[in-house]
């Protein structure tokens, strides 16, 4: 969530629900560096942590013991005074304005580099070489939070383009967390609650049969046998989000399938869930290659030092690399260790 509001006051006991059996859903509340919690001592509900403020244009992920709205009113931002400022890397970000708008629109001040990227809960957009982003993220809208990754050296200011309406009163007005509401279901696969989990992972991916790339699939992923996320084709890619959890899936293996033609193609099962990996771009998408005849493909079963490295992040390096770390290759966590 994020606000587009100024309150009279961002202490964070101001902005949470009075009410002490609201508050007390509210298990957690964090931004990118600090976290706060509600609790009940002697009689008493109130929020205890290093997250003392929250202030308008920064994302906050919310978890809840069960559903609850949260409305924050203040006076309207005027963007043409207040800066969004976005770092080089990861930047947990809300909108300042009260518009709905399109990445494009809402970043046109930003500048993007290409390979910058923008992230909701279930969608995502790439700033590509044509100079439009795109994605399955299509509208960047008010009261939600968003992770904006971006690939320039230095960090930019920008402003969001000027709302036309004059005024606004209230902050993320009807907007819910809820824990076990349904999500929508793709023709074959069914996702799993998103509200479940706090982070997620992106592909870019093509299908592939035979040679030739497939435009009517549906690409799923799986941990632990859910399906933690599915997509269909669109704009020349699959555009996946993975959910997972940074903490509890760290260990897990991600599964790929592939929908088509009435039959279900295994492609890989070796891939490791990390959060805010990004696996393809969209100058060389990942390849789901289901053209073996048995429907079952496996991309990552040579441990030989052929194949694709990668960072921690999901960043390709190409072959093996040379510089001590940790890296992920042929779906397996290696390490390089410092030649003496």
């Amino acid at each position: 969530m994020s606000m587009y509001v100024q309150p009279q006051s961002t202490a964070i006991t101001d902005v949470l629900p009075k009410k002490s059996s609201e508050l007390l859903k509210y298990q957690y509340v964090k931004n990118k560096t600090s976290f706060a919690s509600a609790y009940k001592s002697n009689g008493q509900v109130s929020t205890n942590g290093t997250l003392e403020t929250m202030e308008p244009g920064q994302m906050y992920k919310i978890q809840v013991s069960s559903a609850t709205t949260l409305d924050i009113y203040g006076k309207p931002i005027d963007v043409t005074q207040r800066e969004q400022t976005i770092r080089s890397g990861y930047n947990w970000i809300g909108t300042l304005s009260g518009k709905v708008m399109t990445p494009d629109e809402a970043f046109a001040g930003l500048q993007p580099e290409v390979g910058d990227m923008v992230k909701s809960r279930k969608a995502y957009a790439i700033y590509g070489s044509r100079g439009t982003w795109e994605g399955l993220l299509e509208s960047i809208v008010p009261g939600e939070g968003y992770v904006y990754h971006s690939k320039a050296a230095a960090s930019k200011t920008f402003h969001y383009p000027k709302v036309n309406t004059t005024t606004f009163s209230k902050g993320n007005a009807g907007v819910s967390f809820a824990k076990g509401s349904a999500s929508p279901s793709a023709p074959h696969y069914t996702s799993a609650d998103d509200s479940r989990f706090p982070d997620n992972m992106i592909m870019i991916a093509v299908v592939e049969k035979d040679g030739q790339l497939v435009d009517n699939a549906e690409v799923a992923a799986f941990i632990r046998g859910e399906c933690r996320g599915s997509v269909r084709y669109k704009n020349g890619y699959y555009f996946l989000t993975i959910m997972g959890s940074a903490e509890e899936d760290r260990n897990a293996t991600v599964e790929l399938r592939v929908w088509h033609d009435g039959e279900e193609h295994v492609v890989e099962n070796e891939k490791r869930f990390v959060s805010d990996a990004a696996y393809g771009t969209l100058e060389e998408a990942y390849v789901l290659n289901i053209g073996s005849s048995t429907g079952i493909t496996n991309l990552s079963d040579d441990d030989s030092e052929d194949g694709d490295y990668f960072t921690l992040q999901g960043y390709k390096i190409g072959r093996k690399p040379t510089k001590a770390g940790v890296y992920i290759h042929n779906g397996k966590t290696i390490t390089i260790k410092e030649k003496k």
